[in-house]
Protein backbone atom coordinates (compact mmCIF):
# COMPACT_ATOMS: atom_id res chain seq x y z
CA UNK A 1 0.00 0.00 0.00
CA UNK A 2 2.53 2.20 1.06
CA UNK A 3 4.84 1.75 -2.49
CA UNK A 4 1.87 2.50 -4.59
CA UNK A 5 1.33 5.65 -3.29
CA UNK A 6 4.68 6.12 -3.15
CA UNK A 7 4.97 5.58 -6.87
CA UNK A 8 1.48 7.92 -7.71
CA UNK A 9 3.31 10.63 -5.34
CA UNK A 10 6.01 10.47 -7.07
CA UNK A 11 4.31 10.24 -10.94
CA UNK A 12 2.15 13.20 -9.43
CA UNK A 13 5.51 15.61 -8.85
CA UNK A 14 7.00 14.59 -11.86
CA UNK A 15 4.28 15.29 -14.07
CA UNK A 16 3.59 18.22 -12.26
CA UNK A 17 7.39 19.72 -12.83
CA UNK A 18 6.95 18.94 -16.33
CA UNK A 19 3.84 20.60 -16.21
CA UNK A 20 6.00 23.67 -14.37
CA UNK A 21 8.85 23.82 -16.73
CA UNK A 22 7.10 22.95 -20.06
CA UNK A 23 3.65 24.19 -19.55
CA UNK A 24 3.27 27.03 -21.92
CA UNK A 25 4.97 24.81 -24.93
CA UNK A 26 2.47 21.77 -23.86
CA UNK A 27 -0.48 23.72 -23.53
CA UNK A 28 -0.01 25.42 -27.52
CA UNK A 29 0.23 21.47 -28.35
CA UNK A 30 -3.03 20.41 -26.18
CA UNK A 31 -5.22 23.29 -27.10
CA UNK A 32 -6.27 22.33 -30.80
CA UNK A 33 -6.85 18.89 -29.48
CA UNK A 34 -8.87 19.99 -26.76
CA UNK A 35 -10.76 22.42 -29.11
CA UNK A 36 -11.46 19.45 -31.81
CA UNK A 37 -13.02 17.49 -29.26
CA UNK A 38 -15.41 20.43 -27.98
CA UNK A 39 -16.60 21.53 -31.26
CA UNK A 40 -17.28 18.06 -32.22
CA UNK A 41 -19.26 17.40 -28.63
CA UNK A 42 -21.15 20.80 -29.47
CA UNK A 43 -21.93 19.73 -32.97
CA UNK A 44 -22.81 16.53 -32.40
CA UNK A 45 -24.98 17.35 -29.01
CA UNK A 46 -26.63 20.45 -30.93
CA UNK A 47 -28.54 18.48 -33.57
CA UNK A 48 -29.22 15.83 -31.38
CA UNK A 49 -31.28 18.68 -29.27
CA UNK A 50 -32.72 19.84 -32.61
CA UNK A 51 -33.48 16.51 -34.25
CA UNK A 52 -34.76 14.69 -30.81
CA UNK A 53 -32.16 11.63 -32.10
CA UNK A 54 -29.57 9.90 -30.38
CA UNK A 55 -25.81 11.42 -30.10
CA UNK A 56 -23.88 10.51 -32.85
CA UNK A 57 -26.49 8.24 -34.14
CA UNK A 58 -26.53 9.24 -37.62
CA UNK A 59 -24.50 10.02 -40.41
CA UNK A 60 -25.66 13.90 -40.11
CA UNK A 61 -24.03 14.56 -36.43
CA UNK A 62 -20.54 13.06 -37.55
CA UNK A 63 -20.34 15.68 -40.16
CA UNK A 64 -21.81 18.82 -38.50
CA UNK A 65 -19.82 17.21 -35.09
CA UNK A 66 -16.41 17.51 -37.29
CA UNK A 67 -17.36 20.52 -39.20
CA UNK A 68 -17.87 22.51 -35.90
Amino acid sequence: MAFELFCTVLIALLFGLLLCFSGYRLFIVLLPIWGFFAGFALGANSLQLIFNGSLLGDVTSWVVGFVV
